[in-house]
């Protein structure tokens, strides 16, 4: 199967991340362990969209955690089921997501500022100045939502300084959208 171009992807398909994640235990970290089989042809397809690449699975069983979730969401839909939960753990697993995201936020922003601490303690402005623009232009790869705008703020208080005119500018319009938004924190 032809590996696709990342740059297409990105245009071809704008559904973020959080779409595709189901956790695997609930927010008191209980799971329950389930087998199934499958028809062949559905495990081929499974594989292939997982070696595909096209979306952010890393796994058959988030592909199957992910189906199980739309498939019961979708049920939720054809006939009122009594004494639901599905729309108690969809809240629960948003709550979960964006728990994830701080912490990964959080992740990088440490993580970045030991390097660029390391650059400059070690006298390489320039290389900091390299690392921080690369930095940026990966971010600025990113899907649209809240946390890429986020992490643009951050490296802007942070790292504003090491920033080539072209990245400050698009940084100073992320801000300022934040600021229309009533993020001033």
């Amino acid at each position: 199967m032809e590996q696709p171009n990342e740059n297409d992807i990105a245009s071809l398909i704008q559904i973020p991340e959080a779409e595709f994640r189901v956790p695997v235990s609930d927010d008191h970290g209980h799971t329950t362990r389930i087998t199934l089989r499958v028809l062949p042809g559905h495990a081929t397809a499974i594989h292939q969209i997982l070696e595909s690449k096209w979306f952010s699975y890393t796994s058959t069983l988030q592909i199957y955690r992910h189906a199980i979730k739309r498939h019961l969401e979708w049920l939720a839909t054809l006939a009122p089921i009594p004494n639901s939960i599905i729309h108690r753990t969809n809240a629960i697993m948003e709550i979960m997501y964006e728990e994830e995201q701080q912490e990964k936020f959080m992740e990088i922003i440490e993580g970045m500022s030991r390097q660029v601490g390391r650059l400059l303690g070690e006298g390489s402005v320039e290389q900091a100045k390299e690392y921080v623009n690369r930095t940026y232009q990966e971010i600025d790869k990113m899907p649209e939502c809240l946390w890429k705008k986020q992490f643009i703020k951050k490296m802007n208080e942070k790292y504003g300084y090491l920033l080539n005119e072209h990245n400050k500018k698009e940084i100073a319009k992320v801000v300022a959208s934040l600021l229309e938004l009533g993020d001033e924190d």
